[in-house]
């Protein structure tokens, strides 16, 4: 870890297309401005590290494809293991005779 001493409006370069620079000094409070091409994501760390345990959580999730596009369409997902609707007609223990 590199630690370093910067006043407002002095800069830290990070390879060559990414710019730190210190913009304000408030109390304990240091405002900085990060200049990065787009393609470079650039986030807070309490942003970042929250999204990391949800792509964890999402990788160990197990969801079907039916069961996805459901959830894509907001259509109500159905279990693997309920009956059909004919199922569920046919059980009545009536007979059609």
């Amino acid at each position: 870890m590199l630690v370093v001493t910067r006043r407002k409006g002095q800069r830290i370069v990070i390879g060559n297309d990414i710019e730190i620079v210190v913009s304000g000094i408030s109390g304990s409070t240091v405002r900085l401005a990060v200049v990065a091409p787009r393609s470079v994501p650039v986030l807070r760390g309490e942003v970042f590290d929250n999204v990391r345990e949800q792509n964890l959580v999402a990788a160990e999730t197990h969801m079907d494809q039916e069961e996805l596009l459901a959830l894509l369409t907001g259509q109500p997902i159905l279990s693997v293991n309920a009956p059909s609707p004919e199922d569920v007609k046919g059980s009545t223990g009536e007979t059609d005779e």
